[in-house]
C-alpha cells in the first residue's frame, strides 16, 4: 500500500517548521502546514491518537503525514559533513528497538512502539533489513528504516576505562571526528538515498565519536545493505 508518506515526503521537508493550532482542540504544537488544512491549523500530537478509528488513507488525505506535518521526530544534533565544524539537526526518533530489533521497555517513543506492535508484517520487514549488532530501527522524518550506528574510540572517550599510558596511544576526539567526516564524505556517493552523518557525542555513549547511515525501509537489498556495513566497519576513525 502506497501512502503519501512514500511518495512525496522529500518535497514536504523543505516546508519549514512553525507553530501550528491543533484543529481539534486549538492547543499549540510544532509541525509543517498541509495543504488541506487552514493556514495555521493541522492536527496537533495531542489528538493524533484519537484518529486510530480511521484508515490511513482518509488521515493522511486530511491532516498530513504522521511525523511529517505533526507528530514530527525530536532533534538530535549532528556534524554538517559539507561545513568543517560546523553543526546541523536531524529528525530522528531512536531508542524504539534495541540492536537485535526487540522493541525497548522503555517510556519513549510510545506511539512509535505502538504502531510496530500494531503492524507485525513492518517490524518483521525491518528487523530483516538489520544487520549483526550495528543497526537498531529507527523513524527519521516520518520514514521508517535501520540506523547504522558505529562507535569509535577517542582519548577523550576512554579517559576513564584505560590506563593513562594507553589512553595516550589514542587520537583526540577532533581528529577522530574529522577523519570519519572525510570518510563518509567518499561513501556517500556510493549509496544514493542513504543519509550518512557523524551525531554530535555528547549523544554516544561515553562520548565517543560515531557514524550514522539511516537506510530507508526497502531502499537496499541484503548484497548493498552488507557492502555498506563493511564499509562502516572498515573506518577506522
Amino acid at each position: 500500500m502506497t501512502t503519501i508518506c512514500e511518495t512525496v515526503y522529500h518535497s514536504v521537508l523543505s516546508i519549514p517548521v512553525r507553530t501550528l493550532k491543533c484543529t481539534r482542540c486549538a492547543e499549540r504544537f510544532q509541525g509543517r502546514q498541509f495543504y488541506n488544512q487552514d493556514t495555521g491549523w493541522g492536527l496537533g500530537d495531542c489528538c493524533a491518537g484519537w484518529m486510530k478509528s480511521s484508515t490511513l488513507e482518509d488521515v493522511e488525505a486530511t491532516y498530513g503525514v504522521d511525523g511529517v506535518h505533526y507528530n514530527l521526530d525530536p532533534l538530535a544534533r549532528v556534524y554538517d559533513l559539507d561545513t568543517p565544524g560546523a553543526f546541523s539537526t536531524w529528525r530522528i526518533t531512536q531508542n524504539v528497538t534495541d540492536r537485535w530489533g526487540e522493541i525497548n521497555e522503555n517510556p519513549d517513543a510510545q506511539h512509535l512502539k505502538g504502531q510496530l506492535r500494531s503492524d507485525p508484517e513492518l517490524l518483521e520487514r525491518l528487523q530483516c533489513q538489520m544487520f549483526e549488532e550495528d543497526t537498531f530501527i529507527v523513524r527519521k522524518d516520518g520514514v521508517w528504516g535501520v540506523l547504522f550506528e558505529l562507535e569509535f574510540c577517542s582519548r577523550e572517550s576512554e579517559v576513564n576505562l584505560d590506563s593513562p599510558e594507553e589512553n595516550a596511544k589514542r587520537p583526540p576526539r577532533d581528529l577522530v571526528i574529522a577523519n570519519l567526516i572525510a570518510d563518509l564524505l567518499e561513501m556517500q556517493g556510493q549509496f544514493p538515498g542513504v543519509h550518512f552523518t557523524v551525531p554530535d557525542p555528547a549523544n554516544i555513549y561515553e562520548e565517543r565519536p560515531a557514524v550514522w547511515a539511516f537506510v530507508p525501509d526497502g531502499l537496499l537489498e541484503d548484497p548493498q545493505r552488507e557492502a555498506l556495513a563493511r564499509m562502516l566497519q572498515s573506518m577506522s576513525g
